[in-house]
């Protein structure tokens, strides 16, 4: 019964709507959190459903029982894309975004996907002048879309401590850490770190290979 309440609530929305829409609140993503099956939940949803009472959450597209606590909710992985993608629609449903570049609180005519910054005339003027900004992508505003604003993205910052970026990786843990996590908890010789960006390029091989693989199953 649970599971035909969603999918007949699913039937009415577009893809697009689908996949940007908390299952259990039927409304845009807020704070949106990875559940450990990978489908995604407001953090707020899965609060109320704790407070509930029930000693765990029921994820609601796969129905699969998930023990939480109100720690591992706090360490659940943020859904970065999602939230850009919603930030993003909303940028671009208000309009009238005001320059970012300079102090001044001109409206942007344009985005420069190269600063991922919204422009007023002056900033978009110099960037058109400036040798070193000549190179710079400029969108016009009323040409913008979420292609464009897809490098706006927010970036990830640590569960523990507020303050820091998740710059790097511990291969021990597997897990994305600042560099606070990595001074105070994730020490050689027992934590292997790198920076994320040294980690990208064999993360990338492996989900292509097994990527390959899958394609290769289903011809079979």
């Amino acid at each position: 019964q649970m599971a035909s309440k969603h999918h007949s609530h699913l039937a009415s929305l577009s893809l697009e709507e689908e996949q940007l829409t908390c299952q259990k609140c039927h409304k845009p993503f807020e704070d949106p959190r990875v559940l450990p099956c990978l489908h995604i939940m407001c953090k707020a949803c899965i609060e109320s459903l704790l407070r509930g009472g029930e000693g765990g959450v029921c994820c609601p597209r796969c129905e699969t029982a998930i023990p939480t606590t109100q720690d591992d909710l706090n360490n659940l992985p943020m859904a970065f894309l999602v939230a850009n993608i919603i930030d993003v629609k909303e940028t671009l449903k208000r309009g009238g975004e005001v320059c970012k570049s300079c102090d001044s609180t001109g409206t942007a005519v344009a985005f420069c996907t190269s600063c991922t910054s919204f422009l007023c005339i002056d900033c978009y003027n110099n960037h058109r002048l400036m040798k070193g900004l000549k190179r710079h992508k400029v969108v016009d505003i009323k040409e913008l879309d979420p292609c464009h604003l897809s490098a706006k993205m927010v970036e990830p910052v640590c569960s523990k401590h507020t303050s820091g970026k998740l710059e790097l990786y511990c291969c021990s843990c597997e897990s994305l850490i600042c560099y606070e996590c990595a001074f105070f908890e994730h020490r050689l010789p027992q934590h292997q770190v790198k920076q994320m960006k040294d980690c990208v390029t064999p993360f990338k091989e492996a989900v292509c290979k097994a990527v390959s693989s899958l394609v290769q199953d289903v011809k079979a």
